[in-house]
């Protein structure tokens, strides 16, 4: 969805991504993860069963049947992020004429700001496995001079 706004000499622009339903599955990887002095592992598995948390969310991360796909490892897909946004001001034709171009513009970009409903917490959705590179997030400004 693509949303904007101006107003005189400043522009608004967001675009904001949505998958609505489906299901998505707890990655193969972070079930498997087991935490070492050297691996940090998911803060799901902080809510483990044990013999002193019998109602746990999750099974024991040792079960040997842990990484067979079933609806236990299911949720609900859907998933909101804000891609792209951007804020630009165009400088008044007479103040720049003065200073002897046509057209000055300034602008504040920003790519994956945030993602407002992620199904898998533990990782950014756009990744496929917990120990993938995150998505970037990038803020640019510009400058657009018209001679």
């Amino acid at each position: 969805m693509q949303l904007g706004l101006g107003y005189k000499a400043v522009d608004f622009r967001v675009n904001i991504g949505a998958n609505i339903g489906g299901k998505v599955f707890y990655d193969s990887k972070s079930r498997r993860s087991v935490a070492t002095a050297l691996k940090n592992v998911p803060n799901y598995w902080n809510d483990t069963w044990s013999v002193e948390n019998p109602d746990a969310k999750f099974p024991r991360y040792d079960d040997p049947s842990i990484s067979m796909e079933s609806d236990f490892w299911a949720v609900d897909g859907t998933t909101i992020r804000v891609n792209d946004m951007t804020l630009s001001y165009a400088v008044p034709a007479n103040f720049v004429k003065k200073i002897g171009i046509k057209s000055l513009r300034t602008s504040v970009a920003a790519n994956n700001l945030w993602v407002i409903r992620n199904p898998l917490k533990y990782k950014d959705p756009d990744s496929s496995y917990i120990y993938d590179y995150p998505t970037l997030r990038n803020l640019s400004l510009g400058l657009n001079i018209g001679f």
